[in-house]
C-alpha cells in the first residue's frame, strides 16, 4: 500500500476545510412549477430585483422558449421603458408602425390578445409536459380582475406571474413564493414558500441603466421566429430547453 505524500495530503486537507463550505452562492427559482412569485418590500429594491430577473431570464433563454410580458400601471410604465429592447417582449401575433409590438402596457386584456392564441387556451397549473413559450407576466401596480384569462388564482400551464403587489398578506398556495425583503433597507430578503423551511438571501439588484444596457445587446441574436421555423425551435440546442430556473439572488 503506497503512502500518501505528506506535503499533498497536507495541502488536500487544507484545501478541503477551506471550501466545505461555500458563501453568496447563486439561488435560483425553478418557475416551471410556479404559478406566482411575489416580491415584496421597499419599491425601488423591489424593481431592481425583479429587473435582474428579467434580465436572468431573458439572456438564459431564447425568445422563441420564453415570452415576457410587463403589465404596468400609468404611472410605472417609464420603469419598463427599457424593456422595450428585449426580444422576449415582442408579439408574434401583434405588429405596430415599428414592426413587432411591444407587450407593454397598462391593460391585461390587451397585453394577453397579443399572445400566441393557444396560450389562452392552456390548462390550469399542474403535473404535465412543460409548455412553449413559457410567458412571464409581470405586474406593477396593476390588479387583475377574476375573469383575467392570464393572471389566475390557480395558475396556468407554462405561465409565470412575477408581481410587486403593495399589499400582502400570509401565502395560501403551494404554487406561490415571495421573495420578501428586510424592513431595514438593506438588501437582505427571505424566500418564503410552503415547499421549505424559509431561505436567508442577499437579493441581485440591476439598474434601468444596466438593464437597458443587457437588452440592447439580446436585441441582435434574437431570431424571428418565421413560417420556416416552428415555435420553440432555434438554432440553438440550448434554447429549445423549458424554463431554466431563474436567478434571485444569493444565499446570506
Amino acid at each position: 500500500m503506497r503512502r500518501l505524500d505528506p506535503v499533498a495530503a497536507s495541502a488536500a486537507h487544507r484545501f478541503m476545510l477551506t471550501h466545505e463550505v461555500q458563501h453568496h452562492l447563486p439561488y435560483a427559482l425553478a418557475l416551471g412549477g410556479l404559478a406566482r412569485v411575489e416580491v415584496t418590500g421597499e419599491e425601488e429594491r423591489v424593481r431592481a430585483l425583479v429587473r435582474a430577473m428579467v434580465a436572468s431570464i431573458a439572456t438564459l433563454h431564447g425568445s422563441d422558449a420564453v415570452q415576457i410580458v410587463i403589465a404596468a400601471d400609468a404611472g410605472s410604465l417609464h420603469h419598463w421603458e427599457w424593456a422595450k429592447w428585449l426580444p422576449h417582449t415582442h408579439s408574434r401575433t401583434a405588429r405596430d408602425g415599428a414592426g413587432a409590438a411591444r407587450m407593454i402596457g397598462s391593460r391585461l386584456d390587451v397585453l394577453a390578445s397579443m399572445l400566441p392564441p393557444e396560450v389562452l387556451e392552456r390548462p390550469r397549473l399542474g403535473p404535465g409536459e412543460p409548455r412553449l413559450p413559457h410567458v412571464i407576466v409581470v405586474t406593477d401596480g396593476v390588479v387583475a380582475s377574476p375573469t383575467d384569462p392570464i393572471v389566475t388564482a390557480d395558475g396556468i400551464q407554462g405561465v409565470t406571474v412575477i408581481d410587486m403587489p403593495a399589499r400582502w398578506g400570509d401565502l395560501e398556495s403551494a404554487a406561490t413564493t415571495r421573495i420578501a425583503f428586510a424592513p431595514d433597507g438593506s438588501d437582505t430578503a427571505e424566500i418564503l414558500s410552503h415547499a421549505h423551511a424559509p431561505v436567508a438571501v442577499e437579493a441581485d439588484t440591476m439598474s434601468q441603466a444596466e438593464a437597458e444596457a443587457t437588452a440592447r445587446r439580446l436585441l441582435p441574436l434574437h431570431i424571428p421566429v418565421t413560417a420556416d421555423v416552428e415555435p420553440g425551435t432555434t438554432a440553438s440546442a440550448e434554447q429549445q430547453e423549458p424554463c431554466r430556473p431563474a436567478g434571485t439572488a444569493r444565499r446570506a
